[in-house]
């Protein structure tokens, strides 16, 4: 099977802190629960979905599921958000799973100053094998 050429992105979405589901974009029917687990639907022109690109998504998913759901957890609940669709590029070799952006998707009003740099370095920088949320809160935190 043959890496895609670029990486995948993996729309996550946030609601009162609690991950609920994530999807592909690009034309695809896949949906990540929040446990992890993949539905796959097929393609939006009815094609098969791409083996590379869903060898690559689970491949990611086993090994980083954890860190994207308690990260993107986090930097909703440090925003004090009601919701936030965080996105992640998945499958590149050297770095890994990685934010892409943060889109606030409505609600209460966002105090976006909350967000320290500090706060999105540790995301992207940590490796975090946590079974819990709360684990991975501590990780992120260590010696802050």
């Amino acid at each position: 099977v043959k890496t895609p050429r670029k990486p995948l992105e993996l729309k996550v979405q946030v609601m009162f802190g609690v991950v609920v589901g994530a999807g592909l974009t690009g034309g695809t029917y896949v949906h990540v629960l929040a446990d992890g687990r993949v539905l796959t639907l097929g393609s939006s022109e009815g094609l098969p979905l791409d083996e590379a690109m869903l060898t690559t998504l689970l491949e990611s998913l086993r090994e980083d599921w954890g860190h994207i759901r308690a990260c993107s957890e986090l930097l909703c609940l440090r925003l004090g958000l009601d919701e936030l669709r965080v996105d992640w590029f998945l499958g590149d070799a050297h770095w890994g799973s990685r934010i892409n952006e943060l889109t606030y998707m409505g609600g209460k009003q966002a105090d976006t100053r909350s967000l320290r740099l500090e706060d999105l370095a540790k995301v992207h920088i940590s490796k975090l094998k946590a079974d819990t949320f709360l684990e991975a809160h501590e990780r992120c935190h260590a010696g802050s």
